[in-house]
């Protein structure tokens, strides 16, 4: 495995322990970041994005379960687990999902890829059930 792709991981695998001044040590000056919620560029408002985030919430890390390396890009699969106050009456909520990195001396391309549902929606009391029920209907 790259370094660099071991240093993602290590790193995420205690997020809510690292300082995220540790960013600039994995991510490009002018890093492109996206999620189902957001798309950013550059590494201030990246690490602005996360430090909005972290603030929000009581723990989070990710379990990683594979990486597939190729050249300079890589695809991490991972189990994010966080708690959330106002999400799952406090407990922890578990979400499934893949990161897209593509990387030269520092990765400048991050993109993740997970059910927003699963993670937000599922857990807001009255729109949760909405949520669930309309995924039964759809098995």
């Amino acid at each position: 495995m790259h370094a660099l792709v071991n240093d993602f991981c290590q790193y995420y695998e205690k997020l809510d322990q690292n300082p995220l001044s540790q960013l600039g040590e994995i991510y490009s000056d002018d890093i492109e970041f996206c999620d189902p919620v957001h798309c950013v560029h550059g590494i201030e408002t990246f690490t602005r994005y996360f430090e909005e985030m972290m603030q929000q919430v009581q723990r989070c890390w990710f379990d990683i379960e594979q990486v597939i390396e190729q050249d300079n890009e890589a695809y991490v699969r991972w189990v994010m687990n966080f708690q959330h106050p106002r999400l799952n009456g406090g407990n922890l909520i578990e979400v499934p999902g893949v990161s897209h990195l593509r990387f030269g001396e520092k990765i400048d391309y991050h993109c993740d890829y997970y059910d927003l549902g699963a993670m937000l929606y599922e857990h807001i009391p009255l729109l949760g059930s909405l949520v669930k029920g309309i995924k039964k209907r759809l098995k």
